[in-house]
């Protein structure tokens, strides 16, 4: 559906990422960062939880892509392979461009199937359909790249109302989320031995580990669970 780099992602999204190499493709694709096959070899980075929360965004995404699975639309609109995601990828976290930008640049490089005889000019696939089914890969790769609930789900529910990312560059978008807010500089001081197992006992705490980095210490069933962001290697990456 686009050009590609010749790459092991190239497979189906069903087909799941299980090599040394493929996992290092695919991570350094998404975090826009060098993430070796000895670091994850060595487990230095945490591949595996995190490709368990892709693998389980592809779920959510093939189910949502059903929707659009009608004969007069060309397959060649529907991310079907682990490198398409990687370049969808690649344009949400590289320049400044926005929704809009990613979908017409997507929009360019696609040529609809000879049967369906549907225009892809102006936006309108048989109604806005070709709008709707990149915009739902477009969320679904900015979703990868952030661990965060962008995009409204049809098919799924979701934790709290999802994030809208329209205008600007998706990370003008998320700085605009997190305000930094005034920095308490009160008499509290917790040790450095303190973590979650002390929250826990502390506080009287369940505990429940959560993949959106949005939800992170939010609290739940009356304030008697708390949710931790526990994608310690996703948070190395973004931070390097």
């Amino acid at each position: 559906m686009t050009e590609k780099e010749t790459s092991e992602l190239d497979v189906a999204i069903r087909e799941l990422p299980t090599s040394l190499r493929m996992k290092s493709q695919l991570l350094s694709k998404l975090w826009n960062t060098e993430v070796s096959e000895n670091a994850i070899d060595t487990c230095a980075v945490d591949a595996d939880a995190n490709l368990d929360y892709y693998i389980q965004q592809c779920d959510l995404y093939l189910i949502e892509q059903k929707r659009w699975a009608v004969p007069d639309v060309g397959q060649e609109f529907f991310m079907t392979t682990h490198q398409d995601i990687a370049e969808v990828a690649k344009k949400v976290v590289s320049g400044h461009k926005d929704k809009r930008d990613i979908m017409n640049e997507m929009k360019m490089k696609m040529i609809p199937h000879p049967a369906s005889q549907l225009p892809v000019d102006g936006g309108s696939l048989k109604g806005g359909q070709c709008d709707k089914i990149l915009g739902t890969a477009i969320d679904w790769a900015a979703r990868l790249v952030t661990m965060l609930e962008i995009g409204r789900l049809q098919f799924a529910c979701q934790s709290q109302e999802p994030l809208t990312w329209e205008q600007h560059s998706l990370k003008d978008y998320i700085a605009s989320v997190f305000v930094p807010g005034r920095l308490d500089v009160g008499h509290v001081r917790l040790e450095e031995s303190f973590n979650v197992q002390s929250l826990q006992k502390l506080a009287n705490l369940e505990i429940e580990w959560t993949n959106d980095l949005m939800s992170h210490l939010s609290l739940r069933n009356d304030d008697t669970k708390v949710l931790i962001f526990h994608h310690v290697s996703f948070l190395e990456a973004m931070d390097g």
